[in-house]
């Protein structure tokens, strides 16, 4: 019997109770047209609500225990698995946009100079205005195609904080890797921030970074003001570590960031937005401003103290149970 060939990429999704939105992400992934063929991969980590079954349907399962998922080894787990010689990199909840998401990515990870590239993504039609804004100020969330690398630690620690930020972005909600890149930058076992820490590897060692707007996702979420401050803790406790960078240096540039931003805020809800609507976004900018700023403000100082204080270690560990 003559073996069949490997297909050109690779596919792969962790999942745990992925609900409706997986069957949607899944349909997707198998409407793409990608000469040379692509392979599923699922990585299911106890779902209890049939995901593993309906994810069945479309490709490999392949089953891990509950609780046992970890953002970098889990993925590390998906593209040893995988035949392709690019592997893509997706979240069950997000959903490619068209038939040619996958070809895009994959176009630019076999370039002989690029570790990995990542997809554009655009928010649900029930995003609320503020994440909205912050997904399009976001390096997944623009226009234009950029090519990123690094000549060593020096440069990078010569940007301000944002431009670090913006040069190490990397995100594994829609990304692609070169799978002989992956071998020697895998991804590090990791709650959080896996993508950035192999961003970091592959452009320090002379690799570029693509991000790929051609290449688009819908994905977004409604969470409360509580989870979004858990999450961007997270996330800038991750860009201290990776970067050494912090936005704010102290409380008065908190509450002056603050004060300007809630009628930045203000700005972002939409003239469509129904007056009883307006009112209430226009209300929860305060808060949802403030403890943005504070969640960047006490992330990006957590890193160092969680090293010095086992306190602290646990607040961190408190903070990401569940994001």
């Amino acid at each position: 019997m003559k073996k069949l060939a490997d297909p050109r990429a690779s596919v792969v999704i962790p999942v745990c109770n992925g609900g409706e939105r997986l069957r949607d992400c899944l349909e997707a992934v198998a409407a793409q047209k990608l000469p040379g063929g692509h392979e599923l991969i699922v990585i299911d980590s106890g779902s209890a609500d049939g995901s593993d079954e309906v994810a069945a349907g479309y490709g490999r399962l392949v089953r891990i225990p509950a609780g046992s998922f970890n953002h970098g080894l889990t993925r590390n787990l998906g593209v040893s698995l995988a035949r392709g010689k690019s592997v893509a990199l997706l979240v069950q909840d997000a959903v490619p946009l068209g038939s040619d998401w996958l070809a895009a990515l994959v176009e630019q990870a076999e370039r002989p100079e690029v570790a990995g590239a990542y997809s554009r993504q655009l928010p649900r039609l029930d995003c609320p205005p503020f994440i909205r804004a912050r997904l399009e100020r976001w390096s997944a969330g623009r226009t234009e195609r950029r090519e990123k690398t690094l000549a060593g630690e020096a440069e990078l620690n010569s940007l301000p904080p944002a431009e670090r930020i913006d040069r190490l972005s990397f995100d594994n909600v829609s990304s692609c890797v070169k799978r002989e890149a992956w071998s020697r930058f895998p991804f590090p076992a990791r709650r959080f921030g896996e993508d950035v820490h192999f961003s970091k590897a592959a452009q320090l060692a002379g690799m570029k970074i693509v991000y790929e707007p051609a290449s688009a996702v819908e994905h977004s979420h409604a969470n409360s003001l509580w989870y979004e401050f858990r999450r961007v803790y997270l996330d800038h406790r991750n860009w201290r570590e990776a970067a050494g960078a912090a936005l704010f240096n102290n409380f008065v540039e908190v509450a002056q960031a603050s004060w300007h931003g809630v009628p930045a805020r203000w700005a972002e809800i939409g003239p469509d937005v129904p007056a009883a609507a307006r009112l209430y976004w226009r209300l929860y900018a305060v808060p949802w401003t403030v403890s943005q700023n504070l969640a960047q403000y006490f992330g990006s100082r957590s890193y160092k103290a969680s090293l010095r204080f086992q306190f602290w270690s646990r607040v961190d560990d408190f903070l990401a149970r569940g994001v």
